[in-house]
């Protein structure tokens, strides 16, 4: 009788973990990029054109696999759903050839760091890193506030070599960033090490030009063109600095100031542009209400400037203003009445954050071409909204 019984239990046994052996062959995880990282999260960004985000601890309404989560994708026919089931995340930012995530782990608390490819194949950053993400430079390396950066080439994590004692990054543009140790600041450029010290004015603001070594830098000096391959400055026309954002397009850089514009207002906000000669010129009369007078951004991604090589983006109170570069910089004013929070472009399509008259959350994509507005979402509210 008890040899009856094993035999049925082993018969059991063998075939439990038959159907176990089946189901795991059939639910691969996505691979990491590293195959001796853990694989115990996964990603999907399949499809992907944005992210929508929102800050840890709020209240989506949405759940995926009955559980919440925070970070959600747009694909191209417009749907929303969860890149990553069961996990809060604590910061995401997009870059050109993916997303970076960070989450909280639940038992020693530290923050871990996830570089992931719109393929969802993924490493995790294990090298240290002190700081906040600030930005991608042209290389595509990620570009820390501590000053360490991720090359994109070898994943590996590099410390600034300098002597200074606490460097942080205070903004990027391009393959330059502004650093602060204490009352010094520097122009670095991420790619050569190359650095000049500049003045703790303004920020300092910077704006690279794309593809060169040139950028201009708002710091209280007159000569705001600088060239980082010997650190010589040169004045930009009458330009002396600007208060607002600014914008790398490809065949210059584009500004949204107070004082550009060409009615007699000092107080009226242009648009102007600068070409890597240093010749400066003021696209339209037009005058902008971006509803700040001081920097609205600080270093920070721009919040009310944006744009492509043909249009010009300018997020102002209740609507949004579009200029046509290529049609004598005529302008459009589009999603008049939404008060649009957050906006991001990707080509001629602005995907956008916004609330109604009555307070109510909008999500939404602008197609600038044929003026159509798509509305994805009137019920959930989002903290931001990004593209790759």
């Amino acid at each position: 009788m008890n040899k009856m019984k094993n035999f049925v239990f082993i018969n059991c046994l063998l075939i439990v973990t038959f159907f176990v052996s089946c189901d795991s062959e059939d639910a691969e995880p996505d691979t990491p990029l590293n195959p001796d990282t853990p694989v115990n999260i996964n990603f999907d960004l399949s499809d992907a054109q944005a992210i929508v985000f929102q800050e840890a601890g709020a209240a989506n309404g949405r759940t995926a696999t009955s559980e919440s989560t925070n970070l959600f994708k747009v694909d191209s026919d417009g749907n929303v759903s969860s890149v990553i089931d069961s996990i809060e995340v604590t910061l995401a930012r997009t870059f050109s050839q993916g997303l970076y995530v960070e989450i909280s782990d639940g038992q020693t608390l530290n923050i871990r760091r996830f570089y992931v490819l719109l393929d969802n194949s993924y490493e995790e950053i294990e090298d240290e890193i002190g700081g906040k993400y600030k930005g991608e430079n042209e290389n595509g390396d990620l570009i820390f506030s501590d000053v360490s950066i991720l090359r994109a080439n070898s994943l590996a994590v590099e410390k600034l070599q300098t002597t200074l004692d606490f460097p942080t990054v205070q903004s990027i543009s391009g393959n330059l960033a502004i650093i602060r140790d204490n009352a010094i600041f520097q122009i670095f450029n991420t790619v050569t090490n190359i650095r000049y010290n500049v003045n703790g004015c303004n920020g300092p603001r910077i704006e690279a030009f794309n593809g060169s070594s040139k950028a201009i830098i708002n710091d209280c000096s007159d000569e705001i063109l600088i060239d980082m391959n010997d650190g010589s400055r040169t004045e930009v026309g009458n330009l002396r600095s600007w208060n607002n954002e600014s914008l790398r397009v490809s065949d210059g850089i584009v500004v949204l100031s107070q004082g550009i514009s060409v009615g007699s207002d000092l107080n009226d906000f242009g648009l102007g542009h600068i070409d890597q000669n240093g010749n400066f010129t003021i696209l339209t009369d037009n005058v902008f209400q971006p509803g700040a007078s001081v920097c609205s951004n600080c270093g920070d991604p721009n919040s009310v400037l944006f744009g492509t090589d043909q249009y010009l983006i300018v997020r102002e109170l209740n609507k949004i203003s579009v200029v046509d570069r290529s049609n004598d910089n005529a302008i459009n004013s589009i999603l008049n009445g939404f008060n649009v929070t957050k906006m991001s472009l990707e080509g001629n399509l602005i995907y956008y954050l916004a609330e109604d008259n009555m307070g109510n959350p909008i999500t939404g994509i602008y197609n600038i071409t044929n003026e159509e507005n798509q509305i994805l979402d009137n019920q959930t509210m989002y903290d931001d909204i990004q593209t790759f």
